[in-house]
Order: structure tokens, then sequence, then C-alpha cells
């Protein structure tokens, strides 16, 4: 009887133990999927705001100051501006171009989506780069001071 406790003992304790290693190895592979999930977003916000840090610093590219406006339109959800850049090439031509940046609600539940439009169609692949919840875009002036008249942006 002595031996048979123990065997069913072992038994219950192999089984604990057979069922702690299969939990801590889902465990693992959860935290693992998270950290990538985690890292991949992470890569994919720094890849949208170089793009759209890219597309700001072409801003006004070849147009000369005293000619036109460069910024045409300043929102909290739109901006447009001129360049001779050619933002889908990523080349300068010798046609003005008009790029404009808008945070579009498509009806998405996760928020926002960021467009990035070149002579009003969207320019791929920086069409949809990224779902964003309450963002706002905002302008300053060279003395730090909010605005939202397009000559004081640009």
């Amino acid at each position: 009887m002595g031996v048979l406790l123990d065997v069913l003992g072992s038994v219950i304790i192999g089984a604990t133990l057979l069922l702690m290693m299969i939990t801590f190895t889902l465990q693992v592979q959860e935290t693992a999927a998270r950290i990538y999930y985690t890292s991949s977003m992470i890569d994919h916000m720094d890849n949208a705001a170089r793009n759209i840090n890219h597309i700001f610093a072409m801003a006004g590219v070849g147009v000369a100051i005293d000619d036109k406006d460069i910024c045409l339109e300043a929102s909290d959800s739109r901006i447009l501006f001129q360049t001779y850049w050619d933002c889908e090439g990523d080349t300068l031509s010798n046609d003005l171009h008009e790029i404009e940046i808008t945070l579009a609600d498509l009806g998405y539940a996760d928020g926002k989506v960021i467009e990035i439009r070149q002579d009003g169609s969207v320019i791929m692949p920086l069409g949809h780069i990224q779902y964003i919840e309450g963002i706002d875009m905002n302008y300053f002036d060279f003395d730090d001071n909010a605005t939202t008249t397009p000559a004081d942006i640009m």
C-alpha cells in the first residue's frame, strides 16, 4: 500500500512539474511575441517619423520666397505646401508640386491616419503611415509663438 501511495504521489508531482513546464513554455512564447510586436512597432514609428521629417524638410525647395507663398494652408489636421521636389520620385523636378499632409479620420477605431498626398493623389508607400490617437498639428513661427498663418510657418 505504501508503494502504491509513493507511485501515485510521484505521478502527481511529475504531472504538476510537466504542467509547470508547459505553461512556462507558453509564457515564454507569448513574451517573445509581445517583444517582437513592440520592436516592430518601434521600427515602424521610426520609419514613419523619418519619412515625415524628410517631407517637411523638402517644403519649399526651389520656390523663391518673393514669388509665391510656400505654405498654402495650415490647420490642426492639414498642411499644404509647395515645392519643386517630387516626393513620389524623391528627386527635384521642373514642375511645382503641392504636398499635403492630412490627419484623416477614416472611421477606424484605432484612430486617425496620416495621409501624404502629392498633387491630390496619395503617395505610396507613404500613404497610410500609422494609426494615431488624438493628434493635432501645431505650428510655430521663428519666435516660438503658436500660429496658423501660412506666411509665418514657412
